[in-house]
């Protein structure tokens, strides 16, 4: 759309996605936490825009697809593209405030069940739980300037047991977010006037299976990392370009602990 005075975009998405039953008595959207204490995953999605720009004149295109498939490498569940440019009038501004999410978490695995390739199992072994969370975005105020973003999710992937009614998705595409943002001057040579901001967040915390608690004949891990990391870069006045890259990926890349359930 392009148009002279006020322009608005708001844009909400929360999906939860879990390998179990939504029914089930061992942790489906419908209960609460904890999850039943193998095979079970379970995944938040969010994306969120906020618009709004007034008194002058906006050029904005955005397209998004949010699709429920299984996705390999490359192709992604949750995509969103937008290019705006404004240019005030008089008091005139626009802002501009971008994010997705993506929590998981889920309880030991076995190899066999998520990892396609054959050489990435050494028998009976297990993968320990996991509860990762990433949150990126961005945010702009301007009297003038040229923005556009690309948001990329991918949580859903194929299951290594078709035939299960409880059946675990491959890790070997991997879990991925990435979000960029290049903000610039309208026509070349000019500048962005205003601020921007772009940041990431993530905080992981990973079992181990060494030593195993055995809870009904099966491993129990217990928490044997926790990472947090914050990333925020900012910039304010005449900008003639503020670009950033994020990117996050969660994967198994090695078989997990080998241990026997008696």
């Amino acid at each position: 759309m392009t148009a002279l005075g006020t322009t608005t975009e708001n844009d909400a998405m929360v999906w939860l996605e879990t390998n179990d039953a939504v029914d089930d008595q061992y942790g489906g959207l419908d209960n609460q936490p904890p999850l039943y204490y193998y095979g079970v995953e379970r995944y938040t999605s969010s994306y969120s825009e906020d618009t709004i720009a007034d008194q002058g004149l906006t050029t904005y295109e955005k397209s998004m697809v949010v699709d429920t498939a299984k996705k390999e490498s490359n192709q992604f569940n949750v995509e969103a593209q937008k290019i705006v440019s404004f240019i005030a009038e008089d008091t005139g501004r626009m802002t501009s405030e971008e994010d997705i999410l993506l929590d998981g978490a889920g309880t030991e695995t076995l190899d066999e069940w998520i990892l396609l390739c054959p050489f990435g199992s050494d028998g009976f072994s297990w993968n320990p739980a996991f509860c990762n969370v990433v949150r990126m975005g961005s945010e702009v105020d301007l009297t003038e300037g040229a923005l556009a973003t690309d948001t990329e999710e991918r949580h859903v992937m194929p299951t290594n047991t078709p035939n299960s009614d409880w059946p675990d998705p491959i890790s070997d595409a991997g879990v991925e977010a990435h979000y960029d943002i290049v903000l610039s001057g309208v026509t070349p040579g000019s500048f962005a006037v205003g601020s921007a901001a772009a940041s990431i967040d993530v905080h992981i915390q990973e079992g181990r299976l060494g030593t195993p608690v055995i809870v009904d004949n099966w491993p129990f891990p217990t928490k044997s990392g926790d990472l947090s990391y914050s990333e925020a870069t900012t910039a304010s006045g005449a900008m003639a370009l503020f670009q950033k890259s994020i990117s996050y990926e969660s994967k198994i890349t090695s078989p997990g602990f080998s241990y026997l359930v008696s």
